[in-house]
């Protein structure tokens, strides 16, 4: 059942017709908008969404701190594990966080974990293993901090295992 403000207002011939036109408006625009090839489970490619909305759309029971979430977090279930990756760092971040993230080529991105990680840290196994535990990887990618919360969901990711390699920067540990 409908309020009773609200039906007070639909029994006013402008408010209704305006209500109708925007609706009307809004299901074009999504359609136009919409490619059934963009929408992957819950997300369409290339828009952006909040972290907090992220998390709603993958069912997390509780929103998660963002200090604890970092560039990622799988969820308590192992169902899945949104990566942030922020393209081009502010230069007044710790070095510590200035990741050497890049795209490789149009499929490929090369992607670096927290630090203090290593293959066998059970963020990473988990990553690393996320096809064999049936647990999927969505990347969200904003160019730089300037562009504000939201990030642009890219898409599914995959684990290319012989491409993996520790690196520790020796710079960064001695400072």
């Amino acid at each position: 059942t409908i309020g009773n403000s609200l039906e007070q207002a639909l029994s006013e011939k402008q408010f209704k017709d305006f209500l109708i036109d925007s609706l009307n408006y809004s299901l074009k625009s999504f359609d136009k908008k919409f490619k059934r090839t963009d929408y992957v489970d819950g997300f369409l490619r290339y828009e952006k969404y909040e972290r907090q909305d992220i998390h709603k759309i993958l069912n997390w029971p509780v929103k998660p701190v963002a200090q604890n979430v970092g560039g990622y977090k799988s969820s308590d279930n192992k169902e899945n594990c949104p990566i942030f990756v922020t393209y081009k760092k502010s230069e007044d971040i710790a070095d510590t966080i200035k990741y050497e993230d890049e795209f490789i080529n149009n499929v490929t991105l090369q992607w670096f974990s927290k630090p203090g990680r290593t293959l066998e840290s059970n963020d990473i196994y988990e990553i690393i293993n996320s096809k064999k535990m049936n647990m999927r990887l969505l990347l969200f990618l904003k160019k730089n901090d300037n562009e504000g919360i939201e990030s642009y969901f890219l898409g599914d990711l995959t684990v290319d295992k012989e491409t993996l390699e520790e690196i520790f920067d020796k710079e960064k540990k001695k400072k």
